[in-house]
């Protein structure tokens, strides 16, 4: 993780280890605001590989999957976030590979 960008995610990977959103027990403007920058690294960025921060990721999927993300982005795109999540999460092992099991495959670690 030596590119700044990449170190960038990494901290925020280590961030969201402990919680499922950034602003305390449910979603907040801040997950509004970093989940709409998160949500178009599929697009713009498509060799991107997050497959390293799977909190990051799990994350993303949790955003993707309200259905207010649908709403405001459009279903094709929620379902182009959520394939590329669930790819990453693939790649890295899943929630396995941070140590979530099954606690973490569900946003409950």
């Amino acid at each position: 993780m030596s590119k700044p960008e990449v170190r960038s995610v990494g901290r925020l990977d280590q961030i969201l280890g402990g919680r499922e959103w950034l602003g305390g027990d449910g979603f907040s403007v801040a997950d509004a605001a970093v989940a709409s920058y998160l949500n178009y690294v599929p697009i713009f960025h498509r060799g991107a590989d997050l497959s390293k921060t799977p909190n990051t990721v799990q994350y993303m999927l949790r955003c993707a999957e309200r259905p207010a993300f649908g709403e405001a982005f459009g279903a094709q795109h929620q379902a182009l976030v959520v394939a590329k999540c669930n790819e990453w999460l693939s790649a890295g092992g899943g929630a396995g590979a941070s140590g979530g099991g099954l606690l973490g495959a569900l946003g409950l670690k």
